[in-house]
């Protein structure tokens, strides 16, 4: 079996042992949906996509609320809603300066912003868009 099938099942169990605990679903279903994107499957993607989104608006997340928010947003632009992913990302983007705000130092944000995977993810793909970050 493929590694996308692998990690599918491995991300479905993790699933199952977060969903009673609403903050820690939307970052499990986010996993989950990048690894259904990745496997071609784009409206399922997007069905997870938009779950995470809505567990996060109505529960916030633990942690992972970047990758939750960049997932969304890529999911958007594979189902070819180009303008809604732009939304999304500029939101991404938004959510991103928001907490940076709050850092004092330079080099903790720079780190905040280019050491964090999903971060520097978030910011490239909306370069990439020609939107400013």
């Amino acid at each position: 079996r493929g590694d996308l099938e692998r990690a599918e099942e491995v991300a479905r169990h993790g699933l199952s042992l977060v969903e009673d605990a609403p903050p820690a679903r939307p970052p499990a279903l986010a996993v989950l949906a990048r690894i259904v994107l990745r496997s071609g499957r784009v409206d399922d993607a997007l069905a997870l996509s938009m779950r995470a989104m809505a567990d996060l608006e109505a529960h916030g997340a633990e942690e992972g609320e970047a990758l939750v928010r960049l997932v969304h947003a890529e999911a958007l632009a594979a189902s070819g809603n180009r303008a809604e992913a732009e939304r999304a990302i500029s939101a991404a983007c938004k959510h991103l300066t928001d907490v940076a705000s709050r850092i004092h130092r330079e080099d903790w944000k720079t780190t905040y912003f280019e050491n964090i995977e999903e971060h520097a993810a978030t910011l490239a793909l909306a370069r990439s868009w020609g939107l400013s970050p």
